[in-house]
């Protein structure tokens, strides 16, 4: 490689690598709604640089993305919490509940109260974390599944959403280390969320962790059933640390970019045995996944 090629692959690397602490850098302060100023003085490059940067990596102005992850954690926490709104006006520095209030509407087109009150919920406005460029994503798929019925036995945690990603899928790895040990057949996890009764600020997980139903299985067993209806779906092998971002591409990617609303229900994973699967390398792979998000259209 000649070498003014080695110094364009290496300043390109490098900016990069500053635009990935830009964004770690905004996402660990959205709550204060940093300007371009505090940024550049955060980061130690000049202003022009990071609104120049940002541009060129992101494709929007920086403060544009400070306002939709403000509002996209707002609208997180509107439905996934029973925060208050004036609550959530508060961590968020607004100066008044009416200023936020005046800020989401303008947003999502529905006042805060409205858009938690839905009975669906319109991700179509939802604005994902800027996330370094790297392997492909698996295309998803819309598809139709029966009702189906889980053996198995449930378990109940809570998260918050300014859990950092591992973190929130950190009782997953852990229930899937200790289901597939000596499994020969696929593990499946159901997830249901809901705002958490004895935390305003929290979220709970309704999980379940299990195999199909059959005759064959204990009685004393716990039963969960999974409606049938559409599902968007996921089809994956690869790495945990590649896993864990999954959920976010499913609900701030897929989920707007097709038009789709979130409806009650079970999430599904699924996690096929790595003996049943042939991978055709050697790289540290989980097993196979297929995970379907139920979904409904607008």
């Amino acid at each position: 490689m000649a070498e003014d090629e080695l110094i364009r692959v290496f300043l390109k690397a490098m900016k990069r690598a500053i635009f990935n602490e830009v964004v770690e850098w905004i996402e660990s302060r959205l709550t204060i709604n940093p300007s371009v100023d505090d940024i550049a003085c955060g980061v130690g490059y000049s202003r022009r640089f990071v609104y120049n940067l940002f541009h060129e990596h992101a494709g929007l102005p920086v403060g544009k993305y400070i306002r939709m992850r403000r509002m996209t954690l707002a609208a997180g926490k509107l439905k996934l919490t029973q925060q208050s709104i004036s609550s959530i006006a508060c961590l968020l520095h607004f100066d008044s509940h009416q200023t936020f209030s005046r800020e989401f509407k303008k947003t999502f087109g529905l006042s805060p109260g409205a858009y938690r009150d839905s009975t669906c919920w319109d991700m179509s406005l939802l604005y994902q974390k800027v996330a370094p460029q790297g392997g492909g994503v698996p295309a998803p798929y819309l598809c139709f599944l029966e009702e189906q019925s889980f053996a198995g036995y449930g378990f109940n945690y809570t998260l918050s959403l300014t859990d950092d990603i591992a973190t929130r899928k950190e009782v997953t790895r852990r229930k899937i280390a200790g289901g597939a040990t000596g499994a020969d057949r696929d593990i499946y996890i159901l997830s249901a969320c809901s705002p958490a009764a004895h935390n305003i600020y929290k979220t709970a997980i309704n999980g379940f962790i299990g195999t199909p139903f059959n005759s064959w299985v204990a009685s004393f067993r716990e039963i969960r059933v999974a409606k049938r209806g559409l599902y968007l779906g996921l089809e994956f092998s690869g790495s945990w640390e590649e896993f864990i971002f999954l959920s976010n591409h499913v609900y701030l990617k897929y989920l707007p970019e097709l038009g789709l609303y979130r409806r009650e229900g079970y999430d599904i994973e699924r996690f096929v045995p790595q003996e049943n699967i042939a991978l055709g390398n050697d790289r540290p792979f989980i097993p196979c996944i297929i995970m379907s998000r139920s979904v409904i259209f607008r």
